[in-house]
C-alpha cells in the first residue's frame, strides 16, 4: 500500500492506516470474485490501488463538503467508490446495485469487513428512489462510471433531501455534457456546484468531479420508469 499511500499524500488525502487495510482487502475480494462475476476490467495489483481506490477517495473533498447524513452510490459494481469512502467517512452508506451477484457481492464483502455503516441494495435506482427509508433523505449520492450527467442529475434527485449533494466522478466531461447536466439540474430544483478537474496521481488520466446540491423542488414528478432517465434524458 506504500504507493498509494504517496498518492494519497500528494493529493492531501489523510486515510488511517486501518481504513487502507480494509480497503486493501476489499481489492483483493474483488480481484478474486472477478474471476465469476466480471466486476472489472482492472485486475493488475497497482492498477486496482490506482484506478479504483485513489480514484474513489479523489472524491472524499466533495463528500466532505457536503452535509452531515447518509450517503447512497448508484451502480456500485464492485464497490467504488461507495466502500471506500463509506469506510473513510463513516457515513451511513447504501451500495445500490441492480445485478442481483454482484449485489450478493458486496453484500459478502460488508460481511466480511464488518462494514457496520453499509448496506446492499440488490435494486434499480429509480425503485430505490420509491421507497420511504432513501426518499428525499440522502445528504450525498454518488455515480462512477455509470451514465452522462443529464442522466445521474434526473437518478440522483428523487433520493436527496434538501441542501444534499450529488458527486459525479466522470473519467473525463466536455462542455457540453455539462451544459446539459446543468440544465437538468435547474429544471429539477438543483444547482451545479462545483467542477474540479484534476490528472490522477501516479499517471495521466484526467478526471472530473461535478457536484450538484438540491435546492428548490423538482419541477419534473420523479423518479420516472426505470430506464427513461437513460434512453430518454430530459436533456
Amino acid at each position: 500500500m506504500d504507493s498509494l499511500a504517496q498518492h494519497l499524500a500528494q493529493s492531501s488525502i489523510e486515510i488511517s492506516s486501518a481504513h487502507l487495510e480494509l480497503m486493501e482487502r476489499h481489492a483483493r475480494m474483488v480481484i478474486a470474485g472477478n474471476e465469476s462475476l466480471n466486476l472489472t476490467r482492472i485486475v493488475e495489483w497497482p492498477a486496482v490501488l490506482r484506478l479504483h481506490i485513489l480514484d474513489s477517495l479523489l472524491a472524499l473533498q466533495e463528500v466532505d463538503l457536503a452535509p452531515a447524513g447518509s450517503m447512497l452510490d448508484f451502480g456500485s459494481g464492485a464497490g467504488y467508490p461507495g466502500i471506500p469512502l463509506g469506510i473513510a467517512t463513516g457515513r451511513p452508506t447504501c451500495l445500490v446495485e441492480s445485478v442481483k451477484k454482484k449485489a450478493a457481492f458486496l453484500a459478502s464483502v460488508c460481511d466480511e469487513l464488518s462494514l457496520q455503516n453499509i448496506t446492499v441494495e440488490a435494486l434499480r435506482v429509480e425503485e430505490v428512489a420509491d421507497l420511504s427509508e432513501y426518499s428525499k433523505s440522502q445528504a450525498v449520492v454518488l455515480a462512477r462510471a455509470v451514465s452522462q450527467l443529464p442522466s445521474l442529475v434526473e437518478l440522483a434527485r428523487p433520493l436527496l433531501l434538501k441542501g444534499g449533494v450529488l458527486v459525479a466522478l466522470k473519467a473525463n466531461v466536455t462542455d457540453e455534457e455539462l451544459r446539459r447536466g446543468s440544465l437538468v439540474a435547474s429544471r429539477l430544483g438543483m444547482a451545479e456546484s462545483s467542477v474540479r478537474r484534476l490528472v490522477l496521481p501516479g499517471g495521466s488520466e484526467q478526471r472530473a468531479l461535478v457536484s450538484y446540491v438540491c435546492r428548490e423542488p423538482s419541477g419534473v414528478r420523479l423518479p420516472r420508469r426505470v430506464g427513461l432517465a437513460q434512453n430518454s434524458p430530459l436533456a
